[in-house]
């Protein structure tokens, strides 16, 4: 496993970073958050609809000067994870993630056949978010987490995050890639402007919208359209991906080479 690089914001501002990616097309993502509530059979989902940009330097006042507003900054560090010998999980385009102390795990919500992609990466996700329905989905991934139970750590989720965090290293599932963002938060008419800097010198900007149901999806992308048109935002160029897919592609060439040979990345 390559060791994940030792990285820091440093101290470069967000208006002068560009996007280390040579190239990426507007990327349309289709997330169904899945949001499972305890003791009910039923369950409520969101569709979370998000296109990439690049970020203009002076977004701060395009978005004052279109009428909309701050939200203030975040930080934030993700983990990934998978087996560095079988590469379960991102063979099959699935992706572990820890942002600091909550697990969730990205599953396509089609198969490898009907997927659709924007650029390097798979539009449509499930976000699966409650530990024990991660664990029940890694099983059903190949990844022994039972076994994992009976060397002291938590195969089923119950026991909290760290137990969890246990049972994934005892089945052989390990950190790849670990890297901070900072993240400069605005809302203009509804859409949630995110303007991200990755530790590795990755940056991006992205235009999201929140559905209840597939049926809103055609207007929450002709808002994200509209917005984007009134920001002069710049669609990314065509090749790469987001921050996980370049840092994979910078730092990570054994896991890239897999992930090329089964076609989830290009």
């Amino acid at each position: 496993l390559t060791p994940t690089p030792s990285l820091s914001l440093g101290s470069h501002p967000m208006a002068s970073r560009q996007p280390a990616a040579a190239a990426l097309t507007p990327i349309l993502t289709l997330t169904l958050l899945l949001l499972l509530l305890p003791g009910a059979a039923a369950f409520s989902a969101m569709l979370e609809i998000e296109r990439k940009f690049l970020t203009p330097p002076d977004l701060l006042a395009r978005v004052a000067a279109a009428g909309g507003r701050s939200l203030g900054e975040k930080v934030f560090t993700d983990t990934y994870f998978d087996n560095p010998r079988s590469y379960c999980l991102s063979t099959k385009d699935c992706w572990l993630r820890k942002r600091e102390s909550a697990f969730e795990l990205k599953v396509p919500l089609r198969p490898p056949g009907e997927r659709t992609k924007s650029g390097g990466e798979t539009e449509e996700f499930r976000e699966v978010t409650a530990l024990e329905d991660i664990a029940r989905e890694l099983r059903a991934l190949g990844v022994d987490l039972d076994s994992a139970a009976g060397g002291g750590g938590d195969g089923g989720g119950g026991g909290g995050e760290d137990s969890f965090a246990a049972a994934l290293g005892a089945s052989g599932v390990e950190p790849f890639a670990e890297f901070t963002t900072t993240r400069a938060k605005f809302e203009l008419d509804g859409v949630a402007v995110d303007a991200d800097v990755a530790s590795f010198g990755h940056a991006v900007m992205e235009l999201e919208v929140l559905c209840d149901c597939e049926e809103e999806v055609p207007a929450a992308r002709a808002r994200i359209e509209e917005v984007a048109q009134r920001l002069g935002a710049t669609p990314l160029p065509e090749g790469a991906g987001g921050k996980l897919e370049t840092f994979i592609r910078r730092y990570q060439p054994e896991m890239l080479e897999r992930l090329v040979e089964v076609g989830v990345l290009m």
